[in-house]
């Protein structure tokens, strides 16, 4: 995470189907860069929804999510679940 005045800027993993994520770990290995993302209802929607991924490349899928997307194409924000 990254600092900018006064703010915290995250990378973030968006999927095909409009769900978000945040990277848990990111760490260099052998091969390249692993890295494990989590989906950001994590703690809202007790979303069990994983992904992980090599150099940028999607190399595990886990769980489902037990929510809508998080992400509006159209908007191109975030979907705050609260205001709802």
């Amino acid at each position: 995470m990254q600092k900018y005045k006064g703010q915290t800027l995250q990378t973030c993993l968006l999927d095909e189907n409009n769900y978000v994520y945040s990277c848990k770990t990111k760490r260099p290995g052998k091969t390249g860069v692993f890295a494990q993302w989590r989906c950001i209802s994590m703690r809202l929607s007790n979303c069990q929804a994983r992904r992980s991924t090599l150099n940028d490349r999607l190399k595990y899928i886990a769980g489902e999510h037990n929510h809508a997307p998080t992400f509006c194409e159209n908007t191109m924000i975030l979907v705050n679940e609260s205001l709802k």
